[in-house]
């Protein structure tokens, strides 16, 4: 959201649906602030109510309005937002986050046994590539193992 406020501003807050919003000042009379809402787009935009705007003043004039609709954007959960979220409410009803941790650790003590031993027979006769790649692959593991 942003406003294009005229004169001094002790501060403004933008209500919407019960929400205020703090607009912080981003010079010359322009006013910036967010929302972040914890229910579905569907839900909060159902019923489109005029947001409302109030300024105070230095000298503690308050100042309501209403402000129009310019366009409203709905943005999405990014895919870690959505990882964490089903993997904070998700993993209590199914286990396929402990089935797939189980599966990364399988593959790393796999890929982590295939490389000693390629390093270890092959001891005169080494294969940089293969090693770079298969530490490569166990570092991609491990980090899927630990997020």
């Amino acid at each position: 959201m942003k406003a294009n406020i005229v004169g001094p501003v002790a501060s403004a807050t933008v209500n919407i649906s019960g929400y205020p919003i703090e607009l912080k000042t981003a010079g010359h009379g322009s006013y910036f602030g967010s929302l972040t809402v914890q229910e579905p787009a569907e839900n909060f935009f159902k019923i489109i109510i005029a947001p409302t705007i109030t300024i105070v003043g230095d000298n503690d004039i308050v100042i309501e309005d209403s402000i129009d609709w310019d366009r409203i954007k709905i943005t999405s959960p990014t895919p870690m937002q959505k990882y964490i979220y089903a993997q904070k409410w998700m993993g209590k009803m199914f286990p396929i986050f402990s089935v797939s941790k189980g599966i990364y650790l399988f593959f790393l003590i796999f890929f982590g046994i295939v490389l000693m031993i390629n390093i270890l027979v092959e001891i005169r006769k080494q294969h940089h590539h293969i090693i770079l790649q298969t530490l490569a692959l166990l570092g991609l593991i491990t980090y899927l193992f630990i997020v």
